[in-house]
């Protein structure tokens, strides 16, 4: 029993996470194979994610309003 964020990631999670932060390329076997040996826990994909070329443009909506709140 841990909380959903310090678990290991499943291809579950990837998946989820990746649709919600609107990822795309996981469809990559070999990108997710690396997220499921590398990444310790759910919070560390994450973050990775947010790092990931396509977030910053799919996401620009978003970032503006997390700018607009932090202004």
């Amino acid at each position: 029993d841990v909380a959903p964020m310090s678990a290991p990631p499943s291809m579950h999670d990837i998946l989820l996470l990746g649709g919600l932060m609107r990822i795309g390329g996981l469809a990559d076997d070999r990108l997710v194979l690396d997220l499921l040996r590398h990444v310790p826990d759910n919070r560390a994909l994450f973050l990775r994610m947010l790092g990931m070329p396509g977030f910053g443009r799919n996401n620009r909506d978003f970032l503006a309003i997390v700018r607009g709140a932090h202004a």
